[in-house]
């Protein structure tokens, strides 16, 4: 049992959090930094593959600093991640999923048996995964779309992520998600008891917010790019990001709006992208949209506060960082009508079908060309990013730990 004021230990495993930091790690990171921060009631160890780390090692360790050049250097951190060696591993082998999760089971099972008998402790796996211990224990469920859409995944993500979701079903751990419409999908696909399913939003916080001209405009020299002149959009290049499409919907517009709000890309390399690939390469040689790959934090509020406009075209999100991170930075945004995203938007976006190219060009003229609906969008986009904070993520959190601990 657990008091509504009593200190909590977290035991919170940290194999996700590793740079870059993309959505899943900057979850984990948001979360750990705070819970350990000592203006919470929870006293933090981070566990990872190879073995515990005080949280102020953790945390420091993905701390990053921007180069002079656009680069992002770790300042600190640890050389070696066993984390990124089970990848590298299952990249060359991808049969071996089984086992290495098997592995990775039993190193977590055993490390965790030390806190058997801890009054007040959670076991925390912000990304699918969680040992069966014994102890409390809270999984994170980011979404399912290694099982609503196994063709935009590699094929051992697709059985890894489904191992992980079998293991935290079976042994009843307690689900947390990103939104309430991926809380939905869990209890109705995975059949999971709603009372055994809670939800916190992720959160955006700094460095992101709004900026001015000038602020922006060393980052932004750095990419070639001028305030107001773009539409950017900030996504891994994987199938179901739907750039492919958006590309497509892009170049349906009229060619002096192209020319005149280029549509730039941001964001880490993906997988399965053959033909988007060749598709960037040639907006890029007919010089109406450009490719920048994986962008510094550092850099993207500015990126986000200088874009005309910010487009978010997923088929399926657990959450949707980009869009709240865009609206926090003053940017009008276009999204999908699709899963967790109009939730996220709040009302502030304009909503398009995803799988539709001419709805979602339809959108982008007006949000590229409607100066009072931009004006409108993005001082709601300010105000609904208000109201998402990684704060309110971490007490909904631990609001989750006290009720797991109170059914025990």
């Amino acid at each position: 049992m657990s008091g509504d004021g009593a200190q909590i230990d977290v035991v919170f495993l940290a194999d996700a959090v590793t740079p870059p930091l993309t959505g899943v790690g900057r979850y984990g990171w948001e979360l750990a930094r705070r819970m350990s921060s000592g203006a919470f009631p929870t006293r933090l160890t981070a566990m990872t593959m190879s073995g515990v780390k005080l949280p102020e090692q953790l945390v420091a360790g993905l701390e990053e600093t921007v180069t002079g050049d656009g680069t992002a250097k770790r300042r600190g951190g640890f050389p070696f991640h066993p984390a990124g060696l089970v990848k590298s591993v299952l990249r060359q082998a991808p049969f071996a999923a089984h086992a290495v999760e098997d592995l990775r089971r039993s190193i977590f099972s055993a490390r965790l048996r030390r806190y058997r008998g801890t009054r007040n402790l959670v076991v925390h796996g912000p990304n699918f995964f969680a040992p069966g211990a014994g102890l409390p224990t809270v999984v994170t469920v980011h979404d399912l779309s290694t099982m609503f859409y196994p063709e935009a995944h590699p094929p051992t993500r697709v059985r890894r992520v489904g191992l992980m979701l079998d293991e935290a079903v079976r042994r009843g751990f307690h689900i947390l998600t990103d939104a309430t419409a991926t809380r939905h999908d869990i209890i109705t696909t995975l059949g999971v008891a709603p009372d055994r399913v809670s939800v916190a939003p992720l959160g955006v916080g700094h460095p992101f917010g709004p900026t001015t001209a000038l602020e922006r405009r060393d980052a932004l020299a750095t990419y070639g790019l001028h305030d107001g002149g773009y539409c950017l959009s900030v996504a891994t290049t994987e199938p179901r990001k739907n750039l492919s499409r958006l590309i497509d919907a892009y170049a349906a517009l009229p060619l002096d709006l192209r020319r005149a709000y280029p549509l730039i890309l941001a964001g880490a390399a993906g997988w399965r992208n053959a033909g988007l690939l060749r598709k960037i390469a040639a907006m890029e040689r007919e010089g109406w949209g450009r490719q920048l790959g994986f962008v510094p934090q550092g850099h993207l509020p500015a990126l986000y506060g200088g874009a005309r406009l910010f487009v978010y075209p997923s088929i399926y999100e657990g959450f949707g960082l980009p869009v709240i991170e865009a609206m926090a930075c003053g940017a009008p945004v276009v999204t999908s009508n699709a899963s967790t995203l109009p939730e996220v938007a709040g009302g502030a976006a304009l909503l398009a079908n995803p799988l539709d190219e001419g709805d979602i060009s339809l959108c982008l003229v007006d949000g590229l060309t409607d100066a009072v609906w931009r004006a409108g969008a993005i001082d709601a986009g300010l105000r609904r990013a208000a109201d998402l904070t990684w704060e309110r993520t971490t007490e909904e959190t631990i609001a989750v730990y006290r009720h797991v601990l109170r059914q025990c």
